[in-house]
């Protein structure tokens, strides 16, 4: 029988089986249920490890493991070799376990499908943890410039370095919260859960009246936070749809069939 899952911490929020429930049923792939698993730092390894030596076929990963689901696989895609960054898992017919990354596929094709991404744009980027290095490549292959700020400015550091030795560090500026003003921004991004140092960055100083906020979070309250400060001049969109797309792929990962999305945005009302 298949076994699916997500893990994470937390995890309680997550609506992964969800989709996975709609992909399988839209497609007609008959499978067990898709479930939700708790973990810590102490027992990730543990649980995730058990998971497939018990017929475990599938999994996606989210924060904060996504950096060390790395370290458990045989194999890797080159989006992950490169990042380093593991959000989905397969179990292949050898038993060896093979990793990828579907967050900057599937933020990108959100974005395209929302029109909220142009060639040459100037975006925001706020947070600098393994998501943001993965959606910070695909925005760079799109031409855009991106600046990236974060509560913590060692890990923009930490991120720059890392495209430095790539070099593609010419289209991406570092940038202490404090002087985030010193620009304008097509498009700002959130990467982050921490809403309230976001809620408190003086953004409507520098967002065109154009301007967009894409969410990679999608609960209420984080809507509202935003909302209450910037209504008259952000446009603003949540992340179920990068959700979505993502999760879209690594259900083709483990399937061999694309689910069709469209038909399950409708489930969202998007």
């Amino acid at each position: 029988m298949c076994k699916f899952a997500v893990l994470g911490n937390p995890i309680k929020h997550s609506k992964s089986p969800l989709i996975y429930n709609i992909f399988a049923s839209l497609t007609n792939i008959k499978c067990s249920k898709y479930t939700k698993i708790l973990a810590s730092k102490d027992n990730f390894d543990i649980i995730v490890n058990n998971f497939f030596i018990n017929g475990g076929l599938g999994m996606n990963i989210t924060a904060p493991f996504k950096e060390h689901a790395v370290k458990l696989c045989n194999n890797i895609s080159y989006i992950s070799n490169i990042t380093k960054v593991v959000n989905v898992i397969k179990k292949q017919k050898d038993g060896t376990l093979f990793g990828d990354n579907t967050d900057g596929v599937g933020l990108i094709n959100d974005l395209i499908r929302l029109k909220l991404l142009e060639y040459n744009n100037n975006i925001l980027l706020i947070g600098a943890g393994g998501v943001a290095k993965i959606i910070v490549m695909f925005l760079l292959s799109y031409g855009c410039k991106v600046f990236i700020t974060n509560r913590n400015i060692d890990r923009v550091v930490d991120l720059y370095d890392f495209y430095k030795q790539l070099n593609s560090m010419y289209n991406i500026v570092l940038l202490p919260i404090q002087h985030i003003n010193k620009y304008n921004y097509d498009l700002v991004i959130n990467a982050t859960p921490v809403v309230l140092n976001i809620s408190k960055m003086k953004l409507s100083n520098t967002i065109k009246k154009t301007a967009k906020f894409y969410d990679l979070y999608y609960h209420k309250n984080y809507k509202s936070v935003l909302l209450k400060r910037y209504k008259e001049k952000i446009s603003y969109y949540d992340g179920i749809g990068m959700l979505i797309y993502q999760a879209a792929y690594s259900f083709f990962l483990w399937h061999g069939v694309y689910p069709p999305v469209s038909l399950t945005l409708k489930y969202f009302n998007r």
